[in-house]
């Protein structure tokens, strides 16, 4: 990937996702297009979060259409 097409895809990554810095090392991440949670711990790699049964936790302001 050239520094052009790096560029246009990290631009489309920071369209998809709202991030929430919930302190100096935890964010939460939500997919825009399909709400799914994400759970980011400092420099280390994006973890969904699961509902009770194991399926990923979509985002109630999401499921509410405020997101």
């Amino acid at each position: 990937m050239d520094k052009k097409e790096r560029k246009e895809y990290v631009k489309e990554l920071k369209e998809r996702f709202e991030v929430f810095q919930v302190n100096l090392v935890t964010a939460l991440w939500v997919d825009k297009e399909t709400g799914i949670e994400y759970l980011r711990l400092g420099d280390g790699e994006l973890r969904p979060l699961l509902n009770p049964e194991g399926k990923p936790n979509i985002n109630k302001k999401f499921q509410d259409d405020v997101l």
